[in-house]
């Protein structure tokens, strides 16, 4: 895997890759991924549905498949169905806050850390800036461990 050097101090750095799906087309998606060379995605939706068919669980797997990445559905580090509901009312600065302080546990983080570390991988969800997004608090927490974060 390519390393980055971190620029505070020379440590080498594995890099982890960050994708959203709203508003792309499935071929321009995995044109990007195909771009970057990734060999996994990571998918950390709580549930692996989408209103667009081709980005649901067995789809996107298939897709994925045909164009030589693998996929792995990582559910225990999306945001629980009652959690996002409460978006509205929370607001999605507080959604992410609370993600970060009481879901994102060092379990989880060292889960996904051993994945990304091992591969070179893209962590997915729907929403396209991952500063609205739970996948950046996660990019977030792995650069803590030494990755160095690409959202494309």
């Amino acid at each position: 895997m390519e390393t980055k050097t971190n620029d505070g101090g020379g440590k080498r750095l594995h890099e982890v890759f960050s994708i959203g799906y709203a508003s792309r087309d499935i071929n321009d998606f995995l044109g990007i991924l195909r771009q970057n060379n990734i060999e996994l995605l990571i998918d950390v939706r709580n549930n692996a549905y989408s209103m667009r068919p081709s980005y649901m669980k067995e789809r996107l797997k298939e897709a994925l498949e045909k164009n030589g990445i693998g996929y792995m559905h990582m559910p225990e580090l999306g945001i629980p169905s009652e959690l996002r509901k409460k978006t509205d009312k929370e607001g999605s600065a507080q959604l992410l806050k609370r993600y970060r302080e009481e879901l994102l546990t060092e379990e989880k983080i060292s889960k996904v850390a051993d994945e990304a570390g091992n591969k070179r991988s893209a962590l997915m969800c729907m929403e396209k800036d991952h500063r609205d997004c739970h996948r950046g608090v996660i990019a977030d927490e792995l650069g803590r461990r030494g990755f160095y974060a690409v959202h494309l």
